[in-house]
């Protein structure tokens, strides 16, 4: 059942990038932890010379973490001014921190 729903999601990114010139690929939420799919759109992403960006682990998890994370590596999006620094997330932050 997981190899099919990978295969879906591998088939569909090709699928896409094919009807339309798109700039990057990007893995978020709880499926970014799947090494498989990781592999796999990293080497569409190689295919198509396009990057490919996958949240760590740490960040994976977490709706507010794939958020921030979508926001800073989408260049129209929330983070007009990138800081230059590795980005940091924090989703288990205490709002009191």
């Amino acid at each position: 059942y997981q190899f099919s729903v990978m295969q879906q999601l591998i088939q569909k990114t090709k699928f896409m990038l094919e009807t339309k010139a798109y700039r990057s690929i990007g893995l978020s939420g709880g499926v970014a932890n799947n090494q498989y799919l990781r592999h796999a759109f990293d080497k569409i992403a190689e295919n198509y010379s396009i990057p490919f960006w996958g949240s760590s682990a740490q960040h994976s998890g977490d709706n507010a973490g794939m958020i921030a994370f979508a926001a800073f590596v989408d260049a129209d999006g929330g983070c007009k001014d990138r800081p230059k620094q590795a980005l940091k997330i924090a989703p288990a932050l205490r709002l009191t921190e």
